[in-house]
């Protein structure tokens, strides 16, 4: 699972959404880490420590959305391209979080919102950008 730092909540597929007439998912927190919209898997890729993010519920993967490097897009669920931006480098901000860092911008940072998840430039004080990776089968 994927639970923010700043909000303690577990990051999972939320609405449906349209992205050019193919369906995706938005992303939303909910407390109960155990519902299967809350669970992920990390597939690694051929770079070191980066991986594409797939829901086990629908098998859509996380996916900024268009592929757009401004701040504030948001990241969704979405099926499979094998383009860089639904793949995330994992990288360690201190002994329990972790960063992940879209390789199609790799100056920006998955950060929670209020209520989903987005891009922004990374800062390694915002809490934010700092996640937490959990196996739900420990919960």
């Amino acid at each position: 699972m994927l639970r923010s730092r700043a909000n303690g909540l577990c990051l999972g597929q939320g609405a449906p959404t349209l992205v050019f007439g193919s369906p995706g998912f938005l992303l939303d927190f909910a407390a109960d880490c155990r519902l299967p919209a809350r669970s992920w898997q990390l597939t690694a890729t051929a770079t070191p420590n980066v991986f594409s993010i797939q829901n086990l519920l629908s098998g859509f993967v996380l996916d900024v959305q268009m592929a757009a490097t401004r701040d504030g897009t948001p990241v969704i669920t979405y099926s499979a391209t094998g383009f860089d931006n639904q793949r995330f480098e994992v990288r360690a901000r201190d002994t329990f979080a972790s960063e992940l860092r879209p390789q199609h911008h790799v100056q920006s940072c998955l950060s929670a919102t209020a209520d989903s998840a987005q891009i922004t430039t990374c800062e390694p004080t915002d809490s934010s950008q700092a996640w937490l990776l959990q196996r739900s089968d420990c919960l």
